[in-house]
């Protein structure tokens, strides 16, 4: 077994066997290698080997080609490897569909979407129903007349048909429907007898006498019409004011923490406010109901928000009225 140093010698001197054979070292490099190869019969073979590989190679008769062989080179070797792709690769055959075909198919296609869209726009859509509201002994609801009779007249008969089918509400829905009737009749009853709006102060007092002006009158009646069939639940007890109603929605409003019990109660006191604007026909009221309706309105759902519109235009026209009578 070689020593170390010995074996680090034996990987130098191999290195340099191919220089030593050309002729290339000199000195100390020469010395050592020949030293060396008199001790190690593997460098010593190997050195052989190199001798016999270098005397093929001089002996070796090599043809060069032609100047004229060089001319065009890269050309012929493109050639030849893009004939070499085409002999080993094969292209796979896809039948194409005629363009006559396709046509047909897309024609057919589109008159099939098109045809199912106007039957659907025909039928009126699918319109969800979510009852907001249960209907309770204790309390009743307050339909103000007029809104979209054919919308909120088939959805309030949907809500009875359902609820009339579970024992022992027949009572409760025969109450909530002549309180309906009843509070209609009443709120008819006071629109057509409002009484004018407070005189501002600094204005005569005979303003006080004159009768309502046509513009208040259709004012009105334009926010009977907005209202709809939107429906809020109250106490029973009728001798409630409709500010401390508000005020207990504000409060509940203040402890709601339900996104959806949020929007139903925040909806209800949008509603009276409407209310307490409509009966007082202050400008305060109508200006406060008017800013509520603009910051909340984007929460509710497309068919409340529209009905919140057209109060909003409803209490423009009252608003409008008012400064009108005001100013006279």
């Amino acid at each position: 077994m070689m020593r170390k140093d010995t074996l680090k010698i034996h990987k130098k001197v191999k290195n340099l066997l191919g220089a030593y054979l050309d002729g290339e070292l000199k000195g100390r490099l020469k010395k050592l290698v020949e030293e060396h190869l008199k001790e190690c019969k593997e460098c010593s073979d190997e050195l052989q080997v190199l001798k016999q590989l270098q005397g093929n190679v001089k002996s070796a008769k090599l043809t060069l080609p032609n100047e004229d062989y060089w001319d065009n080179f890269p050309e012929r070797v493109m050639r030849n490897i893009k004939k070499t792709q085409a002999e080993t690769v094969s292209p796979i055959r896809v039948p194409r569909l005629r363009w006559e075909i396709a046509g047909g198919v897309i024609v057919i296609l589109l008159t099939f979407i098109v045809t199912k869209e106007v039957l659907f726009n025909r039928m009126g859509g699918i319109e969800p129903y979510f009852p907001t509201h249960k209907v309770a002994v204790e309390k009743e609801r307050i339909s103000p007349k007029g809104g979209y009779p054919a919308e909120a007249g088939s959805r309030k008969e949907l809500a009875r048909s359902k609820t009339s089918q579970k024992p022992g509400w027949e009572t409760n829905i025969r109450e909530t429907q002549e309180s309906e009737q009843t509070l209609d009749k009443t709120l008819v009853s006071k629109a057509a007898q409002s009484p004018q709006p407070a005189t501002p102060h600094g204005y005569p007092e005979e303003n006080k006498s004159q009768p309502i002006s046509d513009e208040m009158k259709q004012a009105e009646q334009k926010t009977e019409r907005a209202i709809g069939d939107e429906e809020i639940i109250v106490p029973r007890e009728k001798k409630t004011k409709l500010s401390v109603l508000i005020k207990e929605k504000e409060e509940l409003l203040k402890t709601t923490k339900d996104k959806e019990s949020l929007n139903s109660e925040r909806k209800q006191l949008l509603i009276l406010l409407y209310k307490e604007a409509y009966k007082t026909k202050k400008k305060d009221d109508i200006n406060r109901v008017l800013k509520e309706i603009e910051i909340y309105k984007d929460s509710f759902a497309v068919g409340f928000k529209d009905t919140l519109i057209s109060l909003s235009d409803s209490l423009r026209s009252i608003l409008q009225a008012v400064e009108k009578e005001e100013n006279k």
